[in-house]
C-alpha cells in the first residue's frame, strides 16, 4: 500500500511558524552530496553566511550529461530533479548557511557537516553527509569498525564538532534538529544519544549501533531514544546493520539504475517525482520485507558467534569484499563475485574468515531451512548471487563423492587422509571433480578449484567446531515506565 506523505508529515509546533517536514529534511540530505567532485556544483563552503538560494542559483546543470561508459548511481537527470525541488521550496531556499566543515585529512574521508538556520522558524538544522562511496574510504571502514566498539573515531569527531558549533553559534536559543543519511544519520543518532541538547533527530537509511554501544549507554538510550526518527527505504541494506534506535518508517524506493539494487541505499531513492516535477515519499505500510528481516537475523547471529578479536577480523574481511564491489559502481556478475572472493582469500586471515562465513551460512541454513530462500533472495537482490553460488559450490564439493576404478573417493576423506591436498591433488582426480562440477552448472578453472580447495578444508574444519548463536534479534532498551 502506498501513501503520499507530502502533506501528512508537515509539522506545527506551539508558538512557532511552520516547521520543516520529513521531505524537506530529505532534500537537505540530498543537498549534502552536491559538491564539486560529484558534478558541476559549487562548493557549499564558499557560501557561508549567505542564504541557501545563492548556492542553489549558482548551480548550472543544463549541459551536464552522464558518462555512458561509467554511469553514476545518481544520474544528471535525477540531480536536476532534486535541484529543482529544492529551488521550488521557499522555506529551504531561505535557510542561512551558517558554517560548513569538511574533513579532508587522510583519516577524515572527506566527510562534511553543515549548520543551517532559518529566520522563519526557530530551527537550527545540522546535517551530516553520508559515507563517501569509494573503496578504502575511512568513513566506510569506520562503519565496520563501529560494529565492535562502543564509540568509533568518526562518531567521536562528529560529536566534538557538534559541541563546538553549538557553543560558538549560541544554539541554546534554537531548536536543534540533527539529520543525516547513511553514515551521516548514524553520526546524528550518536549525538542525539550522547548529548542532551538536540531537540530531535531524523536519519535516512543509516546503520545502527553495536552491542557494546547498548551496554555502555543503556540509560542514555532509555532517556533519549524517543527523539530519534529512522526513515528507511524498504529494501535498504545498510539500515539493517547492527541495532537501531528510535522509531522506524519504511518507504518504497525509486530511481534504480546502473547500480542495480545497490541504489536502494542512495539518498534520492526515497523520491518519486510526479509529472509536474513535484517530489513525493511513499510509505510502505508493510515495513521491512521478511527476507531483509531474516538476513538481519543471520548477520546478528554470525557476529555474536565470534569472540572480540575474531569479530574484528571478519568485519575487516567483509569490508574488503564490499570495497571491491563498490569499486565497480555497477552490478557484479556471478563470475566477478567468485573471482573477487578468491582473490581476497589469497591472504591467510581473509581466507580463514571467508571459510568461517561459508561454514556458518551452511550450518545456519541447515538449522533454519525455512529462511534459506530469504537469505538467497537478499544476496540476489544485492547483486551478490555469486556469494550464494559460492556457498552452494562449497556444499557440493564438500559432499562430493565418486567411484573411480572400483575405489570410492570423497572430498572429505581425501582431505582427512592427507593435508597435502591443499598443495597437491592427482591430475586425473582433479579432472574428474572439475567435470562433475561442470555438469552441475559450476564451471571452475583448474586454478580456481585449487584456490577453493584451501578455503574448503578450513570450511570443513569450522563446520565441525562452530556453534550457532541463538541471539538473532536487535538489541533494544525498554523505555522508562515513569
Amino acid at each position: 500500500m502506498k501513501k503520499n506523505i507530502a502533506s501528512d508529515l508537515m509539522r506545527k509546533r506551539k508558538g512557532t511558524l511552520m516547521k520543516l517536514n520529513v521531505l524537506q529534511y530529505l532534500l537537505i540530505n540530498n543537498l549534502m552530496y552536491m559538491k564539486p567532485q560529484n558534478g558541476p556544483f559549487p562548493d557549499l563552503c564558499d557560501f557561508e553566511g549567505r542564504k541557501l538560494r545563492t548556492f542553489m542559483n549558482a548551480i548550472d546543470l543544463s549541459g551536464w550529461q552522464d558518462d555512458p561508459s561509467n554511469p553514476p548511481m545518481t544520474t544528471a537527470e535525477e540531480q536536476r530533479q532534486v535541484t529543482d525541488a529544492i529551488r521550488s521550496d521557499p522555506l529551504l531556499m531561505d535557510l542561512m548557511v551558517k558554517t560548513v566543515y569538511t574533513d579532508t585529512s587522510e583519516k577524515g574521508g572527506n566527510c562534511r557537516f553543515a549548520l543551517f538556520t532559518s529566520s522563519r522558524t526557530n530551527e537550527a538544522v545540522i546535517a551530516f553527509e553520508g559515507t563517501e562511496m569509494a573503496p578504502g574510504s575511512p568513513q566506510w571502514k569506520d562503519n565496520f569498525a563501529s560494529a565492535n566498539v562502543s564509540d568509533s573515531i568518526q562518531q567521536i569527531k562528529a560529536l566534538l564538532w557538534y559541541r563546538s558549533v553549538y557553543k560558538h553559534f549560541h544554539l541554546e536559543t534554537r531548536q536543534v534538529i540533527l539529520t543525516g543519511h547513511s553514515k551521516g544519520g548514524n553520526k546524528a543518532k550518536y549525538i542525539a544519544i550522547l548529548d542532551e541538547t538536540p531537540k530531535h533527530c531524523l536519519s535516512f537509511n543509516s546503520e545502527g549501533f553495536s552491542d557494546k554501544f547498548f551496554q555502555r549507554y543503556e540509560e542514555k538510550i532509555r532517556e533519549r531514544q524517543n527523539r530519534i526518527e529512522n526513515h528507511i527505504v524498504n529494501y535498504d541494506y545498510v539500515s539493517l546493520l547492527l541495532n537501531d534506535i528510535g522509531s522506524e518508517t519504511y518507504y518504497f524506493g525509486y530511481n534504480y539504475g546502473s547500480g542495480g539494487f545497490a541504489e536502494t541505499h542512495m539518498a534520492n531513492t526515497f523520491l518519486r517525482f510526479d509529472e509536474d516535477g513535484k517530489p513525493h515519499m511513499d510509505i510502505d505500510e508493510n515495513g521491512r520485507p521478511v527476507e531483509m528481516r531474516e538476513f538481519d537475523a543471520f548477520c546478528n547471529s554470525l557476529l555474536r558467534s565470534l569472540d572480540n578479536e575474531r569479530r574484528t577480523s571478519i568485519l575487516k574481511t567483509m569490508n574488503k569484499v564490499l570495497d571491491a564491489i563498490l569499486s565497480l559502481n555497477r552490478s557484479m556478475t556471478v563470475k566477478e563475485t567468485l573471482n573477487t572472493i578468491l582473490k581476497i582469500a589469497e591472504e591467510e586471515s581473509d581466507r580463514r574468515n571467508i571459510a568461517y562465513f561459508m561454514a556458518y551460512m551452511i550450518r545456519y541454513e541447515q538449522a533454519n531451512p525455512e529462511v534459506t530462500k530469504h537469505i538467497n533472495t537478499v544476496l540476489f537482490l544485492f547483486d551478490l548471487e555469486g556469494i550464494s553460488q559460492y556457498v552452494k559450490t562449497a556444499e557440493q564439493i564438500l559432499n562430493w563423492e565418486q567411484d573411480i576404478f572400483f575405489m570410492h573417493f570423497s572430498f572429505l576423506t581425501l582431505s582427512s587422509v592427507a593435508a597435502a591436498i591443499v598443495r597437491w591433488m592427482p591430475e586425473w582426480l582433479m579432472k574428474r571433480l572439475q567435470a562433475d562440477l561442470e555438469k552441475r552448472g559450476i564451471p571452475l578453472s583448474r586454478a580456481q578449484l585449487k584456490q577453493l580447495q584451501m578455503i574448503l578444508i578450513q570450511t570443513e574444519a569450522d563446520l565441525r567446531t562452530l556453534t550457532l548463536s541463538a541471539e538473532k534479534l536487535d538489541r533494544t532498551v525498554p523505555e522508562n515506565i515513569f
